[in-house]
């Protein structure tokens, strides 16, 4: 909470913190499953960083889009990881 921001100030500031969050997830946890750490070391998709460490590579001039070929191909796959039964209420009670 600022007492100086206005709405739409608060919106983008929490968006922007939303996304980073959402992103430390999908690359520091989530894709190192399928990809592999060292893979994704290797390949300069993360870093190895220390605890609480920030490494601050943003580049304005990079177009950050994906081409929606990929995006369907990657989502298609994701999609099959998924198991095909979803438990709604547990039998243990």
């Amino acid at each position: 909470y600022n007492p100086h921001w206005d709405d739409e100030l608060l919106f983008q500031e929490a968006r922007r913190i939303n996304i980073a969050q959402y992103q430390h997830i999908n690359y520091y946890e989530w894709l190192p499953i399928f990809l592999g750490w060292e893979n994704m070391v290797k390949n300069r998709l993360i870093y190895r960083v220390k605890g609480g460490e920030y490494i601050n590579d943003y580049d304005p001039s990079q177009d950050p889009s994906v081409l929606n070929s990929h995006a369907t191909a990657a989502f298609r796959y994701f999609h099959s990881q998924i198991e095909g039964r979803l438990d709604l209420v547990s039998e243990i009670r």
